[in-house]
């Protein structure tokens, strides 16, 4: 299991110094936080259609909140 933040990054932080400093094998250390959403994963897919999900769910949402308020809904303080 991994450490929370900040603590992985403390962990880590000289080892990731290291690998900036430019070593030919740096490239095979280099490491990126993922998160726990990660184990959701279920298969690969090109970033275009990762985009064009994300920016679809966003239009929706967009439309959601620009909707008017239902008659007698109490107005925002």
């Amino acid at each position: 299991m991994p450490l929370p933040l900040p603590l992985q990054p403390m962990l880590v932080s000289e080892a990731w110094q290291c690998t900036d400093a430019g070593h030919e094998g740096a490239p095979k250390l280099e490491s990126f936080f993922v998160g726990q959403v990660v184990g959701s994963f279920s298969r690969l897919r090109p970033a275009a259609e990762i985009t064009r999900q994300i920016t679809g769910d966003c239009e929706v949402r967009l439309a959601e909140l620009a909707a008017p308020l239902p008659a007698g809904a109490p107005a925002a303080p």
